[in-house]
């Protein structure tokens, strides 16, 4: 017996397992545990990316666009490249860095132009000509993620107001998302972009949430907050808080006293869905949608199975819609 005890110390002695884990090999078996798993293709977090477009008017320098701060998911590498395209050409190029990271999240510094060198890079890239425009990012050379959008401008013949306006518009124009806040109340709060030459004071815009087929709403919007999003002339986030519907107005059929919904204690019954938002008067766009296991399936570009060079991410708290056409 004694013989049996001191050879089962001796093998445990000269065992790996008895051996004190490093912080370094911890490291590395937790990063394979997680390439192991099934991992998204990278990705903007498409709410914070379209709050990073800034469009800006300089005096005698004209209309820039500039790639602030942002947040991208699944990353492989700390740093890129990035190059603008007009009608497939380049017109400037970047490079990327990362300066922090949690989890999947990481958070990218403004892109700094590399080309073409000039005395105001830091004021982004002049949209001196319209057209068809591309951003693509690259890691080790190679594209990861590109977004199309076009520049349209109008006017520039006024003599006291020479300079032409500048129109960005892009996938965000037919894509909105909800949002299931992160609070311990969980409310759903939907979020799209509206561009002012769109909107007017005299709309009363309405959201409704109906099962498809149905009319009848089962959440309706509550007070729209407004946030700016593509900053300049054009585009604001408006954002709505998802609430089960309360009394109704009869003479302008809009709902208040609306009790809250908190999609972290109650949630839809499993189904489709479409959201309507009505601007009252004006276009109305409509935003089909599944329930699943008391959650959103996202649409669109972050649909299941999406193309992952166009693909946007939602971090996991909002689903992205995209309107019916």
């Amino acid at each position: 017996m004694r013989t049996l005890l001191f050879a089962l110390i001796a093998a445990l002695t000269l065992s790996p397992l008895a051996v004190a884990q490093s912080i370094e090999d911890r490291v590395r078996q937790m990063e394979t545990r997680r390439a192991s798993a099934s991992t998204p293709p990278p990705a903007p977090l498409y709410g914070s990316y379209l709050g990073s477009l800034t469009v800006t008017e300089q005096p005698a320098l004209g209309t820039f666009l500039r790639f602030l701060d942002t947040r991208f998911v699944f990353l492989s590498e700390s740093e890129g490249t990035a190059e603008l395209l007009r009608g497939g050409e380049t017109v400037a190029r970047f490079d990327w860095v990362t300066y922090d990271q949690a989890g999947p999240f990481y958070d990218i510094e403004p892109l700094r132009v590399t080309w073409p060198e000039s005395d105001f890079s830091a004021l982004g890239v002049p949209l001196d000509e319209p057209g068809d425009y591309e951003i693509v990012y690259r890691m080790g050379g190679e594209p990861f993620w590109r977004m199309p959008f076009t520049v349209t401008t109008s006017g520039g013949d006024d003599p006291y107001a020479p300079d032409p306006s500048v129109r960005l518009d892009g996938p965000w124009a037919d894509h909105a998302y909800i949002l299931h806040d992160t609070d311990e109340s969980g409310s759903w709060v939907f979020k799209r972009w509206l561009h002012p030459d769109d909107v007017s004071t005299a709309m009363a815009p309405t959201v409704t949430v109906s099962r498809a087929g149905s009319t009848e709403p089962i959440l309706v919007g509550g007070s729209p907050e407004h946030h700016l999003g593509i900053s300049g002339d054009n585009w604001n986030r408006v954002e709505y808080e998802l609430q089960w519907p309360g009394r109704r107005n009869a003479t302008s059929g809009a709902y208040y006293d609306n009790p809250a919904f908190r999609a972290n204690t109650e949630r839809l019954d499993d189904g489709d869905y479409v959201l309507t938002y009505d601007l009252n008067p004006g276009p109305v766009s409509r935003y089909p949608f599944t329930v699943r296991d008391g959650a959103i399936v996202p649409t669109g570009r972050q649909a299941p199975g999406a193309d992952p060079m166009t693909r946007i991410d939602g971090g996991g708290a909002a689903a992205w819609l995209v309107e019916a056409r």
